[in-house]
């Protein structure tokens, strides 16, 4: 297993566990719950392990997403994104377009891929560094009128952070 894939499970298997644990069940499910989930991770780079039948949403039709693996470690990322949503058997097909921090414009092709979708899967684009130089990233969010950034956090039971109980 790849260290990006072994990190997104360890990642997973952490929110399982802290979700588990806010709803009062034991150490025993925390461990079944992450066991489950690192099996259907197993099974999708070929170990042969079984995956538990995740009914699909809706009328169960292949969703479609747009995937812009970026830049750095971003195509590691969704790679692992792509691996697990494999191991879930998850009703999507993938639009990939490549797009990079050092272009001047995101094309409008995926633009279009976006708002068709209304589903996109980003990796980091690399910001340009210097004064009137706009970022894709500014630009995504400007074009597609974006304007909030909810993102999941919380800490990992060990770690030092600056800041605690985030949740």
């Amino acid at each position: 297993m790849s260290r990006a894939m072994e990190t997104l499970v360890f990642l997973l298997s952490s929110q399982i566990g802290s979700r588990r644990k806010q709803a009062g069940m034991g150490g025993r499910s925390i461990a079944a719950g992450s066991m489950k989930l690192k099996g259907m991770i197993k099974h999708a780079t070929g170990s042969g392990r079984s995956v538990t039948y995740m009914p699909r949403p809706g009328d169960g039709a292949p969703r479609g997403v747009t995937l812009i693996p970026g830049d750095g470690i971003g195509p590691l990322v969704t790679r692992a994104v792509e691996q697990v949503m494999e191991a879930m058997h998850a009703p999507v097909y993938l639009e990939r377009y490549e797009v990079h921090g050092d272009m001047k414009r995101v094309p409008e092709e995926v633009l279009e891929s976006i708002r068709k979708n209304k589903v996109c899967l980003k990796g980091g684009l690399k910001t340009p560094v210097g004064g009137g130089v706009s970022s894709l990233n500014v630009q995504l969010r400007k074009e597609l009128d974006l304007y909030a950034s909810l993102v999941n956090c919380f800490n990992l039971p060990g770690l030092p952070t600056r800041h605690e109980n985030v949740e």
